[in-house]
């Protein structure tokens, strides 16, 4: 099984071959990106009478809080998904392992018998 990382600004793709073929996920978190950081590069939220200053500190810094709660969650979820690819690796490793030494096994019994018959 192979599997490759693709990291972009806007998200993560993982790619994973199987025997079925390629199974491919996407972690999209140009949402959260955006709901962060564009209204702030176009200039961000302007006070208005109906609003002080640290009402509008505390709205952004809540859009922030929510928007890295949003990217752990996500890497979690990555991490999640990067240990099950692992532990596959490692059962087909293991599993891998013990035919060759099955295999070992069988030849060792073919060439004993070989020897005997020369």
């Amino acid at each position: 099984m192979v599997v490759l990382f693709q990291f972009s600004p806007t998200g993560v793709v993982l790619r994973r071959l199987s025997e079925g073929g390629w199974g491919v996920l996407e972690w999209d978190f140009r949402g959260n990106r955006s709901a962060l950081f564009d209204e702030i590069e176009d200039g961000g939220i302007r006070a208005s009478s109906s609003y002080s200053s640290h009402e509008i500190d505390e709205h952004e810094n809540e859009r922030a809080m929510d928007g890295l709660q949003d990217r752990v969650l996500m890497l979690k979820r990555l991490t999640g998904d990067i240990h099950e690819e692992v532990e596959g690796h490692n059962r087909m490793l293991d599993r891998m392992g013990n035919d060759m030494d099955s295999s070992r096994g069988i030849l060792s019994g073919t060439m004993d018998k070989f020897k005997m018959k020369s």
